[in-house]
């Protein structure tokens, strides 16, 4: 695996995060990764740890339910911190959307999936929602 550029690993449902995190250590080569819907990774021990491993990120894709992974708006800003990506999709956590819409202002270079930029829609003032 020490070659691998893309890895799509949509909707399965066998797989051993921690052996994957294991095994992509050794993969320098890795641009793009697609872990949506694959019900055994969370957000703040796997998706993080993942991010770190893999420093040549340029397309991360990890679309859940929310109800499987809380993908929360300082986890996304640590993984736009950690990697120069090209392009981010993920499934935000509902919140106020001025947090987003700031994020996705601040890395304006990346291009965000539909879930993300559908908070632009929502800019209502943060007084609504709970923090």
């Amino acid at each position: 695996m020490h070659f691998l550029k893309v890895l799509k690993l949509y909707g399965c449902t066998s797989i051993d995060p921690v052996n994957m995190l294991w095994c992509l250590k050794q993969c320098k080569t890795l641009e793009a990764l697609n872990v949506s819907n694959c019900i055994q990774f969370s957000e703040d021990e796997h998706i993080s740890g993942l991010v770190e491993v893999c420093k040549n990120l340029k397309c991360l894709k990890v679309f859940k339910a929310e109800w499987i992974c809380k993908f929360t708006s300082q986890t996304a800003r640590f993984i736009l911190q950690t990697n120069k990506l090209n392009e981010f999709a993920v499934t935000p956590t509902w919140g106020p959307p001025a947090v987003w819409i700031e994020l996705m202002r601040e890395y304006e270079e990346v291009q965000f999936g539909e879930c993300l930029k559908s908070q632009w829609g929502r800019d209502l003032p943060n007084h609504l929602y709970v923090e």
